[in-house]
């Protein structure tokens, strides 16, 4: 699922409903997810490492949608996930 999710310049971008930080979207490009910081809005992985010019700009122009967007998602810490951490919730109700 996805809290936010766009053609943006041509590309499918979308912020999962639950995903790690830092901050970041996903990009299709080249049929390939790409993420991307959205802070620096650098790709974080994988390469190439510098996003079409236009796809840059109108991020950068949807920049404060795009973190908006963020503070709605279920940040999994590192090496978590949401069904873990119901799971560790529902053992410590138990006990």
């Amino acid at each position: 699922m996805a809290v936010w999710k766009q053609k943006v310049a041509g590309y499918e971008v979308r912020i999962h409903d639950a995903d790690h930080p830092p901050p970041h979207c996903h990009v299709i490009v080249g049929g390939r997810d790409v993420k991307v910081d959205l802070w620096s809005l650098e790709v974080v992985n994988p390469p190439p490492n510098e996003l079409p010019g236009k796809l840059r700009r109108k991020l950068l122009s949807l920049q404060e949608e795009l973190l908006e967007a963020w503070e709605q998602v279920l940040e999994i810490p590192p090496g978590g996930s949401p069904l873990w951490d119901e799971q560790k919730e529902d053992v410590k109700d138990d006990e």
